[in-house]
């Protein structure tokens, strides 16, 4: 849902370049303002938290990224954001509707991370 404060926190351990986690959800717009948004805490630094969006109605229009994090791409084509502490995606629209219900992709990497170094994190996340 669009609350603010219905949100989750998840976690994980990376382990170097190589390994990426991801998850996904759907965000439904109901009546509040909407803004996937995602915080990372990590054990060590290096860690990056990536967002993307996929309207399911509409084409997805994205704006630029917030101050500190950096545009990126999905491996699907996606547009989306990362950033190594928080991110709060307010640029986007759903051509076509009025609603902004999202497919939201979480993405945690670790570029340039060393081999056999575990990573701890948790992502606080909303819609």
């Amino acid at each position: 849902g669009d609350s603010d404060g219905a949100g989750h926190v998840l976690g994980g351990i990376i382990d170097g370049a190589q390994d990426v986690d991801w998850f996904v959800y759907q965000g439904n717009d109901g009546i509040c303002v909407v803004n996937p948004s995602g915080e990372l805490s990590v054990d060590l630094p290096g860690a990056r938290l990536c967002v993307f969006i996929e309207c399911l109605q509409g084409d997805t229009e994205f704006g630029p990224c917030q101050a500190g994090a950096s545009e990126d791409t999905s491996p699907d084509g996606l547009a989306g954001c990362c950033s190594t502490s928080s991110l709060d995606l307010d640029g986007f629209n759903c051509t076509g509707t009025t609603s902004e219900d999202l497919w939201v992709y979480m993405r945690v990497d670790q570029p340039g991370g060393p081999a056999g170094v575990c990573n701890s994190y948790t992502v606080t996340y909303h819609y």
